[in-house]
């Protein structure tokens, strides 16, 4: 189970580099007349580039929030927290 917590640092470094990667494709490539590119390869490229964001968005929106081993933990430390002076039912 991926828990946004965990995945978080590994995702920015996803990004980043993939991010730096279509800088640099730009840069390099489609900002420079010497290479031939035709709009269809742009096209092209767009469409996997926002494929892929959207496959990681889904990813993303999928994880859990927080670890459900650590709720669970604070819920049992929680039940076992009874301040003195308050009746309890004992049901």
């Amino acid at each position: 189970m991926s828990i946004w917590a965990n995945e978080r640092t590994e995702i920015a470094t996803w990004l980043s580099g993939y991010l730096n990667m279509v800088k640099t494709w730009v840069d390099k490539i489609l900002d420079n007349e010497h290479y031939d590119v035709d709009k269809n390869k742009i096209i092209g490229l767009i469409d996997e580039w926002i494929l892929w964001l959207e496959e990681t968005k889904l990813k993303i929106m999928k994880m859990k929030d927080v670890d459900p081993e650590k709720i669970k933990t604070s819920a049992e430390t929680m039940a076992d927290f009874q301040p003195e002076g308050i009746e309890y039912d004992k049901e």
